[in-house]
């Protein structure tokens, strides 16, 4: 299917509560976040994010930022300034370093590169009293952003060859 009919579903389906849903597809090679609420599942591309978010503008770059919006300059600059050095050459190697620098991902990370027909997936993990780490341990450290990804063949997904 498309990324309209996935968003068309998500319009029609009962919602529960508010996430941000990254929809794609191969054949446009565009992305859409969609604001998941329980009122409604509004898409959103690289054009129209930024006035929702407060963010800049990154061209073909749709993304949603952890921080309170518009975020501020820290150690490693904002997450926009830290796209912005890799556009062009995004990848899914470099995103990793992004994300991980800027903290960005507590429970899950999906990346998709259409090009390679691929998707990169980390998922967060947490102990018996809900932190991201062990008992006495580093409390970052089960964070998606700092764990091992999957990577799956999008074809095989698609197709349901796996």
């Amino acid at each position: 299917g498309t990324k309209e009919e996935a968003e068309a579903h998500m319009q029609e389906v009962k919602r529960t509560f508010a996430i941000w849903v990254g929809v794609g597809d191969f054949v446009s090679q565009k992305m859409d976040i969609v604001g998941y609420l329980e009122a409604s599942a509004t898409p959103y591309d690289d054009v129209t994010m930024p006035a929702n978010t407060g963010q800049q503008y990154i061209e073909s770059v749709v993304y949603v930022d952890k921080h309170p919006q518009p975020s501020h300059d820290g150690t490693t600059g904002t997450l926009p300034v830290g796209l912005e050095d890799f556009w062009g050459n995004l990848t899914t190697s470099n995103s990793r370093m992004v994300l991980q620098s800027h903290e960005t991902g507590d429970q899950h990370i999906a990346m998709y590169d259409f090009g390679k027909e691929q998707m990169l997936v980390s998922i967060g993990r947490i102990n018996e009293d809900g932190n991201y780490g062990p008992v006495g341990g580093d409390l970052k450290s089960w964070k998606a952003y700092n764990r091992p990804y999957l990577i799956f063949n999008l074809q095989d997904l698609w197709t349901g060859a796996i």
